[in-house]
C-alpha cells in the first residue's frame, strides 16, 4: 500500500516546504489523514494524486483550526463541503517504483443507474433518516443527480459518491414531498343515502 512507502523523511520535507510553519498537532492530524487515506490504496502512479474528503468523514468542525493551518501552509483548500489535500507527497516519493496505471475520476451519473437499484442504499437512507419513503428517497437521488451534473462534481470511486449522497440527503430530506395517506371520508359498514 502507498502509505508503505511514503517514509518519514518525506513527511518532514511536505511540512519543511510548506508556505508556513505547521504546528506538531497539526502535523499528527495530516499525517492521520494521509495514513487512513493511502492505506487501501495500490501502489501505483495513479493512486498519488491529489484527494478530497468530506468534512463529515474527517470531523472538520472539532480540527478547524488545524485546517486552516493546513491551508495557509499551501497543504490543504478547504471547499464548503469538503477539503482538498493537494498532491506534494508526489516529488518525495520514490515513483519509478511505483506501477503505472490511468487515473480516471468519475462523474456521479456514471453510477445513477446502479444507485437507483440499491436496495442497501435506499435501507441505508431509510434507517438513518426515519420516517423517509422509498418514494423520498427516490425524489433525494433525483435531486442530488441533477445538483451534482451542474456542478459536475468529480470522485475518485463510486463508494466517495454513495457517500456523499448519504451526507447530502440530511440537508435536502425536507425538501421532498412525504406521502400522505389517502381517505375517501366513508366509515367501513356505514352505508350513506346514495347507496
Amino acid at each position: 500500500m502507498i502509505n508503505e512507502i511514503i517514509s518519514i523523511k518525506a513527511m518532514s520535507d511536505i511540512f519543511a516546504g510548506s508556505k508556513t510553519k505547521i504546528s506538531s498537532k497539526t502535523q499528527s492530524l495530516y499525517q492521520n489523514i494521509l495514513n487512513h487515506w493511502f492505506s487501501t490504496k495500490s501502489e501505483n502512479v495513479a493512486n498519488l494524486s491529489e484527494f478530497s474528503m468530506f468534512k463529515s468523514d474527517i470531523k472538520y468542525l472539532s480540527n478547524k483550526k488545524g485546517f486552516d493551518e493546513l491551508e495557509r501552509g499551501g497543504l490543504v483548500k478547504i471547499e464548503s463541503e469538503k477539503v482538498v489535500f493537494i498532491d506534494v507527497w508526489s516529488p518525495l516519493i520514490p515513483v519509478h517504483l511505483l506501477q503505472s496505471e490511468k487515473f480516471k475520476m468519475i462523474l456521479a451519473n456514471e453510477v445513477r443507474d446502479e444507485m437507483y437499484n440499491s436496495h442497501s442504499l435506499y435501507d441505508l437512507v431509510r434507517m438513518k433518516y426515519r420516517g423517509t419513503t422509498i418514494k423520498q428517497v427516490n425524489q433525494l437521488l433525483q435531486m442530488f443527480f441533477a445538483e451534482q451534473s451542474t456542478l459536475e462534481t468529480k470522485y475518485n470511486t463510486e463508494s466517495q459518491v454513495k457517500k456523499h449522497f448519504v451526507y447530502w440527503c440530511a440537508n435536502n430530506v425536507n425538501k421532498t414531498q412525504s406521502e400522505k395517506a389517502k381517505s375517501s371520508g366513508k366509515i367501513l359498514g356505514k352505508t350513506t343515502k346514495n347507496q
